[in-house]
Formats: C-alpha cells, sequence, structure tokens
C-alpha cells in the first residue's frame, strides 16, 4: 500500500505542474491559485463537518491560518505566475530543493535539530544543485525569466517555512481541520493578489481551464494531502520522505510528451544533485536521530 500511495502522489504532485500551465492560459495566475485552494477548502469542510473535531483552542486555527498564507498562499502565487515565463518541470525540479531548506531552517524552529557535521556536507550539496538549476535562467536575456528563475527559490523556501510550521501546528488539529484551516490561509492572501494585479481583460475561461483548476483542487491538493498525512501517520516520516523523489520524473515526462520540450540539460542534472544532497542530508539526520 506504501507504494501504492506514492505512486498516486507522484502522478497528482507530477502532473500539478503541467495543469497549472494549462490553467493559466486562460485563468489569471493569481485566480487559477485561489480556485484551486477554494475547491480543496470547500472539501476540507465538508469533510470537517462530517467528521470529529480537536479540543484545539482558537489560537492553534489562527496559527494554523497563519502558516496556511506560508505554504500554500506565497508558493502558489508565485508558481503560478512563473509558469507564464518558465517550463512546468522547472517548478518542479525547483520543489526538490525544499527538503533541504527544511532541515537548513529547521534547528530555528525546533533547537533540538541541530545540525551534525557531515549534514552540511549534503546541504551544501543540495546547494550547489540549486545553482546549477537557476544558472540557465540567470543566462537568459528575457528579464521576466531570470526573475521568474529565481523567485521559484522562494516558493521552495516558503514550502519549507509551511512545513516546519505545520510539524507545530497539525499535532493540535485534526487532518481535516490542519487542511481547511490553512488552505483557507492561502485564500486570504491570495484574494487581494487576485483583485489587485490579475488581468481580467485577457482572461478566456474555457473548459480546459477549469478542468484543470478542477484537477488541482481535488487531485492535487485535497486527495494528495489526505493520501500523504496518512502516510506519514501510518508508515512514519522517513518513508514518507521518499515521495518527494518521483513527482519531478513524471513532470518531466509530461513536459516532454505534452509541451515536446525540456527544461536545458543544466537544470535537470541540478535538479539530480539537489536530490543527492538531499539524500546524503536525510540519511545523516535520520543517522542522528537513531543514535
Amino acid at each position: 500500500m506504501f507504494w501504492l500511495g506514492t505512486l498516486i502522489l507522484s502522478l497528482f504532485w507530477g502532473g500539478s505542474y503541467l495543469a497549472i500551465r494549462i490553467a493559466i492560459g486562460e485563468i489569471p495566475p493569481f485566480a487559477g491559485a485561489g480556485l484551486r485552494l477554494v475547491i480543496a477548502w470547500g472539501l476540507a469542510g465538508i469533510l470537517l463537518l462530517a467528521g470529529q473535531r480537536s479540543a484545539a483552542n482558537r489560537s492553534w486555527k489562527l496559527a494554523s491560518i497563519g502558516v496556511g498564507v506560508i505554504s500554500f498562499g506565497v508558493p502558489w502565487a508565485i508558481l503560478f505566475w512563473a509558469e507564464r515565463f518558465v517550463l512546468p518541470s522547472l517548478g518542479a525540479l525547483a520543489a526538490c530543493s525544499v527538503p533541504i531548506f527544511t532541515r537548513l531552517l529547521s534547528p530555528w524552529v525546533n533547537p533540538a535539530d541541530s545540525h551534525p557535521s557531515g549534514e552540511w556536507i549534503g546541504i551544501g550539496i543540495g546547494f550547489f544543485g540549486v545553482i546549477l538549476l537557476v544558472w540557465p535562467s540567470w543566462q537568459s536575456p528575457d528579464p521576466m525569466q531570470i526573475l521568474s528563475g529565481s523567485i521559484l527559490l522562494v516558493m521552495s523556501l516558503g514550502y519549507a517555512a509551511g512545513i516546519l510550521g505545520a510539524r507545530k501546528v497539525s499535532p493540535h488539529l485534526t487532518t481535516a481541520e490542519s487542511i481547511f484551516y490553512q488552505v483557507g490561509g492561502g485564500i486570504l492572501f491570495l484574494l487581494p493578489l487576485t483583485l489587485l494585479f490579475d488581468d481580467w481583460q485577457a482572461a478566456r475561461w474555457g473548459w480546459a481551464g477549469f478542468a484543470s483548476i478542477g484537477y488541482l483542487g481535488v487531485c492535487s491538493t485535497f486527495l494528495a494531502f489526505l493520501i500523504f498525512f496518512n502516510m506519514v501517520r501510518r508508515y512514519g516520516s522517513v518513508q514518507a520522505s521518499l515521495v518527494p523523489y518521483f513527482p519531478p520524473v513524471v513532470s518531466l515526462a509530461l513536459d516532454r510528451i505534452f509541451l515536446k520540450t525540456l527544461p536545458e540539460p543544466l537544470s535537470i542534472a541540478g535538479g539530480l544533485v539537489i536530490l543527492v544532497g538531499v539524500y546524503l542530508t536525510q540519511q545523516l539526520s535520520f543517522s542522528k536521530r537513531s543514535a
């Protein structure tokens, strides 16, 4: 069952990057990201009404909303905007760096998560991969590609900060509550961006855009996070940490099949180097915890 869940998540999350490209071809980027969250928020609300609630006080719910701003609102605003200028799979490759940023920031949230000396080797390799990943974008004559490639790293940093925040908040809430309040925080962040910056006159609102948003909201957000949270609960965080290795492969395959292109070879190599750094960092981190 673990590998079945990994396969489903890899397809859902790997396919989300191409779905975003299709969606923003018809729907303004911040509105598209917001609609994705609205769908997941509504489904989480139904699950919350039908299920058991925690005894958490209001402060934990407010904290969860704040985590949602960091983990959903900021990264998805960046990703939906940047995919207008870079290939979908570049976003997937950039997301490979999330575990590196997570480990780098972890001691600031939990001092017990100090870095063993050898772990810096994995973190260093990971950041070298980040430089390789974005280097072709930095060499582009198009300033929008330079900006898009750079801010995708801010997306990864937001994901990492959101993971650490969720680790603090989620134990006090049920899974449905965690999704509901975090997604709600993302909506609150994206709403003013949609009203202020989206170009509504250029929107086409076709069926392909709405189908992509539906896929993103139902499959890549609501169902994916339900599956992932249950995998963490059932198999532990060590095994669940294997999941992020596979979505970039799916995204690269979809770009090749549907868009007939791939990122620059140096960017792909950067993604592979990042994954090597992630693997080394995780192995050293797990060794420290088991020592």
